[in-house]
């Protein structure tokens, strides 16, 4: 009985043990587990911390320097990727790491810009350029921190639109700085007169009734008397014939469309900065740092851009119906949106006649926004308007497409830009200037 008694009690020891050791391996199975998940998430944290802060840090995406929004025809921006090591050393190595890794690349670029101008200015046939008065020309940036020369068809009203509804406001909050820097905005040239005669000649009533009308009068020998008194159909070809005389003789000659280098005096002005605006993100954000002012640059003047032409084309109403139909008219603001790549191209004007009489302000604007935020996502923006570009420049002959290119060398060779892209001389493809 008693050996039945420490048999049964062995069986009952060994049985405990067993257990006891199962319930220590699964209470250290937990344990690792928790602290695994919660090492995972404060490693998570840490580096969502650290991503945020390098964009409130620099106002720039880690993932890519520059993403500019503005109604450019090309890019020469940086492409830089983080490292996850200094996403991980704290706050003190994200702000030096990152910050200085930017600002290293975005300097040499400024540095190297300005070298170029420096260098072309040198030039014989440049010491005689005439230093024009900027009297009037010249913006603030930051409530004067920036002074900054305007040049039309540039990113000005981007400019403008950022100083009066961010900038102002945060170089109250910054601390004082001891000096004002400068800065120029500059643009690829055949873009900067792509923009112009979209904005100016293509969608703009009041335009089309002066410049419009002259230059169809001028260059087209058999126009109908409506389009002479009109001026509303320009075509590109007739504008580029207008460019060159009037930079050849005056005549008619406008701020909006004259070459960058008659404008701010690149080459007696000494700025602080030389910025492109197909950078213009990177640039700016970096200028500003220098003056203590960092903001997160996604600020955009889209919707303002879309509605206000959108608005003023149908304010236009009594003046369009003189010269055009109002579904010719608001077709052309469509193709305008599908030229700066802000409404995708399969994305066809959706108004028949009838409802093109009917349509008023706000109709066509919210018509005009919801086909703008239906592209997100599914337009390329930088492609689309190359495309146009492309489309625009071939319709000319080549003769007025290499006088253009004559009467805009200057911003070529001072400001970097390509003179002659394959893409809008396929004629001279492979040929040396």
């Amino acid at each position: 009985m008693i050996s039945n008694y420490v048999y049964t009690s062995k069986k009952w020891i060994q049985k405990c043990t067993v257990m006891i050791v199962i319930t220590i391996l699964l209470l250290v199975i937990v344990i690792l587990h928790t602290d695994t998940s919660v090492m995972k998430q404060t490693m998570g944290n840490t580096v969502g911390q650290n991503h945020l802060q390098i964009k409130q840090l620099t106002g720039i995406s880690e993932k890519n320097i520059s993403s500019p929004f503005n109604p450019d025809f090309s890019t020469d921006s940086p492409f830089i990727e983080s490292d996850d090591k200094d996403l991980n050393t704290g706050k003190g190595s994200v702000q030096l790491s990152v910050v200085s890794k930017i600002d290293t690349v975005i300097k040499r670029r400024f540095d190297e810009r300005t070298a170029l101008r420096n260098k072309v200015c040198s030039k014989e046939d440049y010491k005689g350029m005439v230093a024009r008065s900027l009297k009037g020309r010249i913006s603030s940036l930051g409530k004067n921190r920036i002074k900054w020369c305007r040049i039309p068809k540039v990113g000005t009203t981007y400019l403008q639109g950022l100083e009066k509804r961010v900038l102002r406001t945060m170089a109250k909050n910054n601390g004082a700085v001891t000096k004002t820097k400068t800065m120029i905005m500059v643009r690829e040239p055949y873009s900067r007169l792509v923009s112009g005669y979209i904005g100016k000649i293509v969608t703009n009533p009041p335009w089309q009734r002066s410049i419009g009308a002259a230059i169809t009068k001028k260059f087209r020998p058999l126009a109908t008397a409506n389009a002479r008194r009109c001026g509303h159909d320009v075509t590109f070809p007739e504008f580029l014939k207008y460019f060159i005389e009037a930079e050849k003789s005056g005549w008619m000659r406008n701020i909006h469309f004259v070459p960058i280098y008659k404008q701010c005096n690149p080459c007696s002005s000494n700025y602080d900065f030389i910025g492109h605006l197909e950078t213009i993100k990177d640039d700016l954000s970096y200028a500003l740092r220098t003056v203590n002012i960092s903001i997160d640059m996604d600020f955009s003047d889209e919707e303002s851009t879309t509605k206000g032409k959108a608005n003023s084309i149908v304010k236009h109403r009594e003046k369009i119906l003189k010269c055009e139909s109002m579904c010719s008219a608001l077709s052309k603001v469509w193709w305008s949106f599908h030229a700066r790549g802000l409404i995708s191209t399969d994305i066809p004007f959706p108004l028949n006649e009838e409802k093109c009489k009917l349509i008023n302000t706000t109709e066509f604007e919210n018509l005009v926004w919801n086909a703008h935020t239906q592209s997100t996502g599914r337009v390329n923006k930088s492609k689309q308007r190359r495309d146009t570009l492309i489309t625009l420049y071939l319709q000319a002959p080549l003769e007025d497409r290499l006088k253009v290119q004559e009467l805009m060398w200057k911003d070529f060779e001072i400001y970097g830009y390509d003179p002659q892209p394959d893409d809008l001389f396929p004629e001279l493809k492979g040929s040396k200037l």
